[in-house]
C-alpha cells in the first residue's frame, strides 16, 4: 500500500523527460543544420532552454493525473511562452 509521501511523482517526470526530449531534438537539427557539434556554452543554453520550461511544467502537473499527450502539450505552451517573453523585448529593441 502507498501513501502519499511513498507515492512518486511521475508527471513532473514527465515533464523532465520532455525537456530531454526537446533539447535532444534541437541537439540534432542544430547538428544537421550546421554539420556538427555547438560550442559547450552554447550547449548549455540551449539545455536550460530547454529544461526551464520542463521545471515549469512540472510544477504545473505536480499533483495531477495527466497523460503523456496532455503533459507534452503543457510542455510545448510553456516553452513557447517562455520564449515570447524572451524574444520580445529583444524584437522592439530592434523595431
Amino acid at each position: 500500500m502507498q501513501t502519499t509521501q511513498s507515492k512518486s511523482d511521475r508527471g513532473f517526470r514527465r515533464a523532465m523527460l520532455c525537456g530531454l526530449a526537446g533539447f535532444v531534438g534541437c541537439l540534432l537539427l542544430w547538428m544537421a543544420y550546421t554539420g556538427g557539434m555547438p560550442a559547450p556554452e552554447s550547449q548549455g543554453r540551449l539545455l536550460f532552454s530547454c529544461l526551464a520550461p520542463a521545471v515549469a511544467t512540472g510544477l504545473i502537473v505536480r499533483d495531477r493525473r495527466l497523460s503523456w499527450p496532455w503533459i507534452a502539450v503543457l510542455y510545448v505552451v510553456t516553452a513557447a511562452a517562455l520564449l515570447a517573453i524572451t524574444v520580445l523585448p529583444k524584437l522592439k529593441e530592434m523595431g
